[in-house]
């Protein structure tokens, strides 16, 4: 892989290698290259988590709203709580 024994060594050591590394070791072990690095999945999974995250973003922007609605439609019930007061 015309890497030297200190690279090896900061790999043994928790430094990962670059990417092309990953994907040059990957053809010399004779495995495939998702072996070590998943490009298109980690790149899909990715994308759909920032999906995910703005549509959550949106339903909780939809509940404050909602909320607040209601609180202005019925303050003093929402302040006072579901339970009857103590006596």
């Amino acid at each position: 892989m015309n890497v030297n024994w200190r690279t090896v060594q900061r790999w043994q050591k928790g430094s990962p290698p670059r990417v092309q590394t990953l994907l040059r070791l990957a053809d010399v072990l004779g495995v495939p290259q998702g072996y070590f690095v998943d490009i298109d999945d980690s790149l899909t999974t990715l994308d759909e988590l920032r999906e995910r995250m703005d549509e959550l973003a949106a339903r909780v922007e939809s509940l404050s709203r909602a909320l607040d609605a209601l609180q202005s439609a019925q303050p003093d019930r929402l302040r006072a709580g579901p339970w009857p007061a103590r006596r």
